[in-house]
């Protein structure tokens, strides 16, 4: 990826053209190759999209006890060892071993619901980075691509249109030259209308370079593309808003 060059810039401000497209826009066609991130059409964009990123992965890449199997088998463990001792169904010898097994189970399943407890509160801020990801493409990714699409768009026809002028210019100057080829004027008027002709030439090749020249096709891919990546978190969206039920469910199981 390129940034834009000063010397194209301060081309196409010679030439009057607008402004918008100026910074650290990259190239449609290039950018349709990428994924995710990287993907994205500026560089202040790919900042804001790693940003959101990184902070999914640090929500999400958080171990989780929420195994709601283990914690119903603790539970029938502690009941039936509980059972067993208040009906005094174990030898003397016996009772203190299983008093502290008791004691033992039921400190397990309180360390259980802790960690469904707090398992809860993270599994939520997974779901909530993972959908804020999501809202990121949909909304700050598709519309950032549409808009430096526009700008771009808008900015190839003035420089199509400067380019016109100019090829017009040159054609009117070299006739009149022609007519008169002694007359020094004529012949600097020419050599004037060339210089932008030629200038005009540079600035459309530069920024085709910049852009690319097919940008409404490589921009749509794009934004298929962001379309596309919501759907790619749905399956881990799903899944974490289940870690959120399991956390739930093992703090709020009684016994």
């Amino acid at each position: 990826m390129m940034k834009i060059r000063l010397g194209m810039a301060f081309v196409m401000m010679s030439l009057g053209l607008p402004a918008a497209a100026h910074g650290s826009e990259y190239n449609f066609y290039e950018q349709a190759d990428k994924k995710g991130c990287a993907s994205i059409i500026t560089e202040h964009g790919q900042e804001e999209c790693a940003h959101v990123q990184k902070a999914k992965d640090e929500a999400c890449n958080v171990s989780l006890a929420c195994d709601v199997d283990k914690h119903e088998r603790l539970i029938a463990k502690y009941k039936d060892a509980k059972e067993r001792l208040d009906r005094g169904q174990v030898a003397d010898a016996d009772k203190d071993k299983l008093k502290n097994e008791v004691r033992l189970l039921k400190e397990a399943i309180e360390a259980s619901k802790e960690g469904g407890r707090s398992g809860t509160s993270k599994a939520q801020a997974c779901v909530t980075a993972r959908e804020n990801v999501q809202k990121w493409f949909t909304e700050t990714g598709i519309s950032l691509t549409e808009h430096t699409r526009d700008d771009a768009l808008h900015l190839r026809k003035d420089l199509l249109d400067q380019l016109a002028a100019a090829q017009k210019n040159q054609a009117e100057a070299k006739t009149k030259r022609d007519a008169k080829p002694s007359d020094s004027n004529l012949q600097r008027d020419y050599d004037r209308a060339t210089d932008e002709m030629r200038a005009a030439e540079k600035a459309l090749e530069q920024f085709n370079t910049r852009y690319g020249k097919d940008i409404e096709r490589y921009a749509s891919r794009l934004i298929d593309q962001y379309k596309a990546e919501r759907e790619s978190h749905e399956r881990p969206l799903s899944e974490a808003k289940n870690r959120v039920e399991n956390c739930k469910k093992i703090d709020n199981m009684s016994y």
